[in-house]
């Protein structure tokens, strides 16, 4: 008349879970980064203009100064489309990264609604329990009030079959315990992928984003530099002309 114990308390579920990387901030491109337009050439061919503003030196440029700063103003122009194109790309993609970070983390929140069986499983687990506690004090009744007599059998054999019955429970919760810690391991073990990959994703994204950072910054200095050394003199109308035509 003996029942094997069933270990009383909650089913626990231990997860080990990645931890999920944060974004850095991509600062916006300063829209200084791009070299002021050539201002539109004059009626006169003994003028002189500039490709910055009013303030322009009086120290004009020679021809092949001139060809230069055209020639890298407009590399300049084509490295910032780049830059703007590559930033706005970089957004996207940050935005994306945040949304997955975000639906990984109300996944972890119920993974795969295991938290929901774990907690049948124990309602389950505790409502055994009683049962096994009010078997067992019959069968102490049962013991200390002794005697014999087809009352005493009878009673035997209700306690032996009620016995069986818990038994065959206690094997049913068993089984049910051994597939659901099966079924937990492989949801955290998918989940921990998943969260792995993304923070892989996060930390590529992080590095691209400083080297992007960095590159923005010799650009800007570039450009002050141009604005310096081109946008800040003055240039001879039929020296433009020249270099427009071929010469």
């Amino acid at each position: 008349m003996t029942l094997i114990d069933m270990q009383r308390g909650s089913a626990v579920l231990v997860l080990v879970l990645g931890t999920t990387l944060s974004l850095a901030q991509a600062p916006a491109t300063p829209s200084s980064t791009s070299p002021a337009p050539r201002a539109a050439a004059a009626a006169d061919p003994g003028r002189t203009l500039s490709m910055g503003n009013n303030r322009a030196s009086s120290k004009v440029l020679t021809l092949e100064e001139l060809r230069a700063c055209f020639k890298q103003r407009d590399l300049l122009q084509d490295r910032l489309k780049t830059t703007d194109a590559a930033r706005a790309a970089m957004d996207t993609e940050r935005a994306t990264i945040g949304k997955d970070q975000e639906a990984l983390k109300a996944e972890r929140e119920n993974m795969g609604g295991l938290k929901s069986a774990v907690d049948e499983l124990n309602a389950k687990t505790r409502e055994f329990q009683a049962q096994v506690d009010a078997w067992q004090k019959k069968v102490t009744e049962f013991n200390e009030k002794g005697g014999s007599g087809r009352s005493v059998d009878r009673q035997r054999d209700e306690l032996n079959k009620e016995n069986e019955a818990l038994v065959k429970r206690q094997n049913e919760l068993q089984a049910e315990r051994t597939a659901l810690t099966a079924r937990s391991e492989q949801v955290v073990k998918d989940f921990n992928a998943r969260a792995a990959a993304i923070d892989q994703r996060v930390a590529s994204w992080n590095e691209r984003n400083s080297k992007m950072n960095r590159e923005g910054e010799v650009l800007t200095v570039e450009r002050e530099t141009w604005v310096a050394e081109c946008g800040d003199r003055r240039y001879r109308e039929d020296d433009e002309k020249a270099i427009l035509s071929g010469k």
